[in-house]
């Protein structure tokens, strides 16, 4: 518009509340009391380094959550289906995209000396993804885990590389 005023914008005079996370991880924020009155919030994947620097020294709190991790989302007829945390390089047949476009930003699966564990069957069951039966469970040094395979399918020639 032709003679139109400048926008306005409110600051707040309180430093952000920094979050390393996505959108999730609002309900938990909220829930403990974390967004009220404390002045805006920032995803510190959106900051450099210098301005999470700044912020950090204008007095800005921390909160680090597991919420922006590397998974895939299917939406079935069930509902919404996220597999368990990816480790990078994983491979589920689907792009598990990334929020922020920003390498680092995300929670990754870090198996010790592996750099991939993957089973040449199908990744998800007839349930979507089950983080109790995936792949890395077979190696994880825990009794109580295991590897599940086959579900509705034939597991001959499933295997756990």
């Amino acid at each position: 518009m032709k003679d139109a005023p400048e926008p306005v914008r409110g600051l707040s005079p309180m430093p952000p509340l920094l979050v390393a996370g996505d959108g999730t991880a609002w309900f938990r924020l909220a829930a403990q009391g974390l967004l009220d009155g404390r002045g805006p919030m920032r995803y510190t994947a959106e900051s450099d380094g210098e301005a999470l620097e700044r912020a950090l020294a204008a007095g800005s709190e921390v909160v680090i959550t597991d919420t922006n991790r590397r998974q895939v989302t299917l939406l079935t007829r069930f509902g919404e289906m996220d597999s368990y945390t990816l480790a990078p390089g994983d491979d589920v047949g689907r792009d598990p995209g990334d929020l922020f476009q920003r390498p680092g930003s995300q929670s990754v699966a870090v198996f010790g000396d592996a750099t991939r564990i993957n089973s040449a069957g199908a990744e998800a069951g007839s349930g979507g993804f089950e983080a109790w039966s995936r792949p890395a469970a077979a190696v994880d040094g825990d009794a109580a885990t295991s590897w599940l395979t086959g579900a509705f399918e034939d597991p001959v020639g499933d295997r756990c590389r």
